[in-house]
Protein backbone atom coordinates (compact mmCIF):
# COMPACT_ATOMS: atom_id res chain seq x y z
CA UNK A 1 0.00 0.00 0.00
CA UNK A 2 3.22 2.36 1.37
CA UNK A 3 4.59 1.42 -2.18
CA UNK A 4 1.52 1.87 -4.63
CA UNK A 5 0.38 5.51 -3.12
CA UNK A 6 3.65 6.94 -2.88
CA UNK A 7 3.95 6.67 0.84
CA UNK A 8 6.53 5.90 3.35
CA UNK A 9 5.92 2.50 5.22
CA UNK A 10 5.95 4.28 8.37
CA UNK A 11 3.55 6.73 7.47
CA UNK A 12 1.10 4.38 6.69
CA UNK A 13 1.36 2.16 9.63
CA UNK A 14 0.68 5.34 11.74
CA UNK A 15 -2.46 6.38 9.81
CA UNK A 16 -3.77 3.15 10.58
CA UNK A 17 -2.82 3.63 14.21
CA UNK A 18 -4.53 6.80 14.21
CA UNK A 19 -7.80 5.44 12.70
CA UNK A 20 -7.98 2.50 14.84
CA UNK A 21 -7.43 5.17 17.88
CA UNK A 22 -10.45 7.67 16.17
CA UNK A 23 -12.65 4.79 15.76
CA UNK A 24 -12.62 4.09 19.69
CA UNK A 25 -13.90 0.62 18.61
CA UNK A 26 -16.38 1.45 15.81
CA UNK A 27 -14.08 -0.57 13.01
CA UNK A 28 -15.18 -3.75 12.17
CA UNK A 29 -13.31 -6.66 13.85
CA UNK A 30 -11.30 -7.75 10.88
CA UNK A 31 -10.95 -3.95 9.22
CA UNK A 32 -7.01 -3.69 10.32
CA UNK A 33 -5.21 -6.79 12.26
CA UNK A 34 -1.53 -6.14 13.50
CA UNK A 35 0.70 -8.50 11.65
CA UNK A 36 4.47 -7.84 12.19
CA UNK A 37 6.28 -9.05 9.29
CA UNK A 38 10.19 -10.18 9.59
CA UNK A 39 12.58 -8.83 7.05
CA UNK A 40 14.90 -11.80 5.78
CA UNK A 41 17.18 -9.32 4.85
CA UNK A 42 18.30 -8.01 7.94
CA UNK A 43 16.26 -9.95 10.55
CA UNK A 44 14.76 -6.90 11.82
CA UNK A 45 10.70 -7.09 12.75
CA UNK A 46 8.59 -4.24 11.23
CA UNK A 47 5.35 -3.32 12.15
CA UNK A 48 2.54 -4.51 9.42
CA UNK A 49 -1.09 -4.34 9.23
CA UNK A 50 -3.79 -7.02 6.97
CA UNK A 51 -6.74 -5.29 6.22
CA UNK A 52 -9.83 -5.95 4.40
CA UNK A 53 -11.10 -3.87 1.34
CA UNK A 54 -13.24 -1.21 3.73
CA UNK A 55 -9.66 -0.91 5.76
CA UNK A 56 -8.06 -0.67 2.40
CA UNK A 57 -10.83 2.34 1.56
CA UNK A 58 -11.27 4.31 4.32
CA UNK A 59 -7.22 4.18 4.95
CA UNK A 60 -6.92 5.39 1.20
CA UNK A 61 -9.40 7.57 1.16
CA UNK A 62 -7.30 9.55 3.49
CA UNK A 63 -4.48 9.92 1.55
CA UNK A 64 -3.42 13.14 -0.69
CA UNK A 65 -1.07 12.77 -4.02
CA UNK A 66 -1.67 11.75 -7.31
CA UNK A 67 -2.64 8.13 -6.94
CA UNK A 68 -4.77 8.69 -4.45
CA UNK A 69 -6.76 11.04 -6.54
CA UNK A 70 -7.32 8.24 -9.01
CA UNK A 71 -8.33 5.90 -6.38
CA UNK A 72 -10.72 8.39 -4.94
CA UNK A 73 -12.45 9.66 -8.43
CA UNK A 74 -12.19 5.40 -9.21
CA UNK A 75 -14.01 4.47 -6.18
CA UNK A 76 -16.24 7.49 -7.10
CA UNK A 77 -17.12 6.87 -10.62
CA UNK A 78 -17.99 3.18 -9.80
CA UNK A 79 -20.45 4.29 -6.59
CA UNK A 80 -22.24 6.59 -9.33
CA UNK A 81 -22.42 3.93 -11.84
CA UNK A 82 -23.77 1.31 -9.45
CA UNK A 83 -26.69 3.72 -8.11
CA UNK A 84 -27.49 4.41 -12.35
CA UNK A 85 -27.83 0.50 -12.15
CA UNK A 86 -29.58 0.16 -8.95
CA UNK A 87 -32.10 2.97 -10.53
CA UNK A 88 -32.57 1.12 -13.39
CA UNK A 89 -34.22 -1.74 -11.76
CA UNK A 90 -37.63 -2.13 -11.11
CA UNK A 91 -38.77 -2.78 -7.92
CA UNK A 92 -42.15 -4.63 -7.44
CA UNK A 93 -45.01 -3.13 -5.94
CA UNK A 94 -45.19 -3.44 -2.05
CA UNK A 95 -48.24 -5.78 -1.49
CA UNK A 96 -50.58 -4.49 1.35
CA UNK A 97 -50.72 -8.29 3.07
CA UNK A 98 -53.68 -6.69 5.06
CA UNK A 99 -55.81 -6.08 1.80
CA UNK A 100 -57.78 -9.14 0.51
CA UNK A 101 -58.17 -7.25 -3.22
CA UNK A 102 -54.46 -7.08 -3.36
CA UNK A 103 -53.38 -10.63 -2.25
CA UNK A 104 -55.96 -11.95 -4.42
CA UNK A 105 -54.95 -10.25 -7.29
CA UNK A 106 -50.72 -10.83 -6.33
CA UNK A 107 -51.61 -14.81 -6.40
CA UNK A 108 -53.22 -14.40 -9.27
CA UNK A 109 -50.16 -12.53 -11.64
CA UNK A 110 -48.71 -14.64 -13.89
CA UNK A 111 -45.02 -14.56 -13.36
Amino acid sequence: MAEFFGKDHAYVCRSISNLIGAAKGGLGAYTFVDTPWLNTQNGQTYRGYEMDRDGFTLLAMGFTGAEALKFKLAYIAEFNRMEEALKGQQQAPAIDLDNPHSLRAALLHDF
